[in-house]
């Protein structure tokens, strides 16, 4: 009986070893497969692009490029339909309300309460594709003020679309099928602003190579590593509209960290409305600051060590400076009034301090928190306080920083956990915990010594800003979606930057073997 037991798990040991070879076999065919098939694109698309750019003007070469991007994304990403979007919820706690929104739709202030509701529940757990509410149906309440359910920035944007879409009708028309594609479209069309940015900063007669080496690098990039569902965020939430709105970033940041050649400096005017366009595009996701941040912080040191004398240098790093003050005068504008309004200072949303004290949650803690909205709803309702309220907000901002005082170690332990998961989420999972802030000395390094990329690594540090938030703050997987457009991003501007420096090599090369040969 003992021989049988033991031929027995022998022959289980050797099915297991030839089952693990079969998918180690299969898992490389695949990555090769994927690899022949990047490399084939790259080809394809380059040649092409370099034999029809002699024959075509820039122009065309550029628009080329831009279809090119614009058809690789429609064709190898997931967007799921509206209808499976709108079938199911995207959040797991709070009410639903439409009052911002409503409000902004019809020009009114953001902080009146307007009702009914514009987003209707169906009895399978989805809401209606279509809502409809005459305009004389909706109520506005003065004397009852609220806070943008998400965020003010979402709200105005779901907002402008509700007015566009109710233009000459007389209801209200809230279209959530056409907000979901319009949501989709915003992505395609935002994948294209780092090739802007990177585009924008080369030379006029690279400018036609660049964009040509951009898309061959994104199609090869969407073949080898496409865009997963789970980074696809879809749905009426804030969340959906968080990497367009990164995306959107790269071209602003840019226009003040990568114009700074030989000491030539941004008008303080191009500074300040670029730090104004940054702060409101963090009103859709407050953390996208902490990535802008980040991007302007690296760029005035890139200026910093530039310069050979301490005056130049402070001059340099003004305008970094101004965009700064800028991007901060948004939140700091709406928090203020907010103060007016309610007594409150709140700057983005009225979750700050859930969103510090809930993902403690995510590993073993000594005060028994669980990484969840349901647990999160009923310890406050436990303490009679309202989910998503100021009263909320104040006492687990207070709890949090409590909490950081006894137990500073556990933070610290609990971030380079995330630091060394986080890579892994974005399916980078070789890169370990002390790697990010490796890459982010890489990229200061790699930006001093060639100026030429910094256009490429302006997303990639805002990717790596996101990063380091999320590792000490903790966020759902839904949130590090804007990494990964960044992170691609970052590689495809790289390849092309790569690309245009060989080919100016090449033809200097042949410009002065041909006055060689001449003499």
């Amino acid at each position: 009986m003992v021989a049988t037991d033991a031929s027995f798990s022998d022959e289980m040991g050797i099915g297991r070893s030839r089952q693990f070879k079969v998918e180690a076999h299969s898992k490389v065919r695949s990555i090769a497969g994927r690899s022949v098939s990047g490399t084939s694109s790259i080809l394809a698309v380059f040649v092409a692009s370099r034999s029809v750019g002699r024959l075509l003007p820039r122009w065309v070469v550029l628009s080329g490029s831009t279809l090119v991007i614009v058809a690789a994304t429609c064709l190898f990403t997931p967007f799921r339909s509206p209808e499976d979007v709108l079938a199911e919820r995207t959040w797991g706690a709070g009410r639903t309300s439409t009052s911002t929104l409503t409000a902004i739709a019809l020009g009114h202030p953001w902080w009146h309460r307007h009702e009914p509701r514009g987003l209707v529940p169906t009895s399978n757990g989805g809401f209606e594709h279509e809502v409809r509410i005459a305009r004389t149906d909706i109520v506005e309440l003065p004397d009852k003020v609220t806070l943008p359910h998400r965020s003010l920035g979402y709200d105005a944007v779901i907002g402008g679309l509700t007015a566009l879409r109710s233009l000459g009708e007389p209801d209200l028309v809230y279209d959530w099928w056409t907000i979901v594609r319009a949501q989709q479209a915003a992505l395609v069309l935002a994948l294209l602003a780092p090739a802007i940015a990177v585009v924008a900063a080369a030379r006029r007669r690279s400018c036609a190579w660049m964009a040509a080496g951009y898309a061959a690098a994104f199609v090869a990039l969407v073949v080898v590593w496409p865009f997963e569902n789970h980074w696809l965020i879809d749905g009426i939430i804030d969340s959906a509209l968080s990497a367009p709105a990164a995306l959107a970033g790269v071209p602003v940041s840019a226009a003040v960290a990568v114009s700074w050649d030989e000491l030539r400096r941004p008008p303080w005017w191009c500074a300040a409305l670029c730090g104004l366009g940054l702060g409101l595009l963090t009103m859709i996701r407050g953390e996208l600051a902490f990535a802008f941040l980040a991007c302007l912080g690296v760029a005035a040191l890139w200026k910093c060590l530039d310069g050979r004398r301490w005056r130049e240098r402070i001059r340099a790093i003004c305008p970094a400076l101004v965009a700064v003050a800028g991007l901060l005068a948004v939140p700091a504008v709406y928090g203020f009034v907010n103060v007016g309004i309610h007594g409150h200072f709140v700057p983005f949303r009225l979750q700050a301090g859930q969103n510090l004290v809930e993902p403690v949650g995510e590993f073993p803690n000594p005060w028994g928190i669980e990484y969840s909205d349901e647990w999160m709803t009923i310890e406050l309702r436990s303490r009679g306080i309202d989910y998503v309220s100021f009263e909320a907000d104040r006492v687990l901002t207070g709890r949090y920083f409590s909490m950081l005082a006894q137990e500073p170690g556990l933070f610290v332990r609990n971030f380079v956990s995330r630091l060394g998961r986080l890579p892994g989420d974005l399916g980078l999972g070789f890169l370990g915990p002390f790697t990010v802030p490796l890459l982010l000395g890489a990229a200061i390094l790699a930006g001093r010594g060639w100026p030429a990329y910094r256009p490429a690594l302006v997303p990639l540090v805002m990717a790596i800003g996101l990063v380091l938030f999320h590792a000490w703050f903790g966020s759902p997987p839904r949130v590090l979606a804007p990494v990964r457009f960044l992170v691609s991003s970052a590689l495809c501007g790289g390849f092309a930057t790569l690309l245009v420096a060989i080919l100016n090599w090449y033809g200097r090369e042949n410009v002065l073997a041909e006055r060689a040969s001449a003499k």
